[in-house]
């Protein structure tokens, strides 16, 4: 490709858009907004909360061609273990010195767990149904729990047979676990696969080692949707069918981006951009921006609980203020995406997924034709160029 006309200082890593006229340095104008939850619409928890809310800007932004995420700055302090999450409760079989089948449930409190803390909290639950009464005998069954750091397992003891129930879902009414395979409830996270356990042994020793790894790292990742921008498409499988058969069916759900979860809990999650996880969304016609409807999603699509913790992001916008040249530029952009990058002058060629640099865009409507071309700075600025031939 021939370039004629470019300026002897022009700057090497400025790319063309091809269009029919000159662009000038006010036709596109990129805003930064940012977003907290702090200063949501309805900051009341009754209207409210900070997964779900609204967001409306004093000053709309008019025209625009591009929404970009480009910061999130998100606190990894959300509970993992609720009762809302249907992962807090294990039930335990038994029989009394008559032979008698008795059932416990064994509940722990909300909240977020190391291996250390679940032992504690599953032996205060045991110590609690031992000393109600409520249950004949099962105080005599001297059920205990320990962890190994060295296989990652659980072990259950007891003074005389006993099992967990993995595969219990609770009442219809109240419901303590899921029908799926994965995440259905705590026994996965303490290592058991979804089915009926036995203790072994005999006498008045019997144990019940998990078959599995414990897990209590919580969400890998969770969504960030706003309004109704669909850059990242989740597919999710739900297996709570109709008369609770199990029958899978697969749900989709979108949203502007996927937030990956790199530190442990307790800590502040931040996501520069560093990563290059797309979270854009180009408009095939001008919207206007005026208020933003934002909600946080864990994996299957549902709104997570972040517990009163506040969270903020950034969407970088590009706002076209000359109407004519919104199909051209939206073209260029997405053509730019799909991997039509390429540098001036010796630069690199060919794309790589994303274009060369975060606005560089090259693109070309035809061949064998000069026309006009303009440069897109790094700023979102045009800079009048020379001719485009074959």
């Amino acid at each position: 490709m021939a370039v004629a006309g470019a300026g002897a200082g022009a700057d090497r890593r400025l790319t063309a858009v091809r269009l029919p006229f000159e662009l000038r340095a006010n036709d596109v104008v990129r805003h930064v907004v940012s977003v907290d939850s702090r200063f949501r619409d309805t900051p009341s928890s009754r209207e409210s909360s900070p997964s779900d809310f609204y967001y409306t800007l004093l000053a709309p932004v008019r025209n625009v061609l591009r929404v970009r995420m480009v910061s999130v700055e998100f606190p990894n302090n959300y509970r993992f273990f609720t009762e809302r999450r249907r992962n807090v409760a294990v039930r335990v079989l038994y029989t009394d010195p008559s032979g008698a089948a008795y059932a416990v449930v064994l509940t722990v409190p909300d909240g977020n767990y190391t291996a250390g803390d679940m032992v504690d909290a599953l032996g205060a639950a045991i110590l609690d149904a031992s000393g109600s009464g409520a249950v004949p005998g099962f105080g005599a069954l001297g059920l205990g729990v320990t962890f190994s750091e060295s296989t990652g397992t659980f072990t259950f003891t007891g003074r005389r047979v006993f099992g967990l129930d993995m595969s219990w879902t609770g009442a219809a009414s109240a419901p303590v676990g899921w029908v799926r395979p994965f995440d259905y409830g705590l026994g996965w996270y303490l290592g058991f696969t979804k089915r009926l356990h036995m203790a072994t042994g005999s006498g008045t020793s019997w144990t019940l080692e998990s078959d599995g790894c414990a897990n209590f790292a919580g969400d890998n990742y969770v969504f960030v949707r706003v309004n109704d921008w669909a850059c990242v498409r989740q597919t999710v499988v739900v297996y709570e069918g109709a008369g609770g058969t199990g029958v899978p069916a697969r749900n989709d759900f979108v949203a502007l981006a996927k937030v990956v979860l790199r530190e442990p809990k307790n800590y502040m999650t931040f996501d520069d951009y560093a990563g290059q996880h797309a979270k854009e969304v180009v408009f095939p016609a001008p919207v206007d921006l005026t208020r933003l409807r934002i909600q946080v999603l864990d994996p299957y699509g549902e709104p997570v609980d972040l517990c009163t913790a506040q969270w903020s992001f950034s969407l970088e916008v590009l706002e076209v203020r000359n109407p004519l040249l919104f199909n051209a530029l939206r073209d260029s952009l997405v053509a730019a995406a799909a991997g039509c990058g390429g540098r001036l002058e010796g630069g690199n060629s060919g794309g790589n997924g994303r274009g060369n640099d975060d606005d560089e865009l090259l693109t070309r409507s035809g061949t064998g034709t000069a026309g006009r071309y303009v440069c897109f700075a790094g700023d979102g600025t045009g800079v009048a160029g020379g001719a485009v031939g074959p």
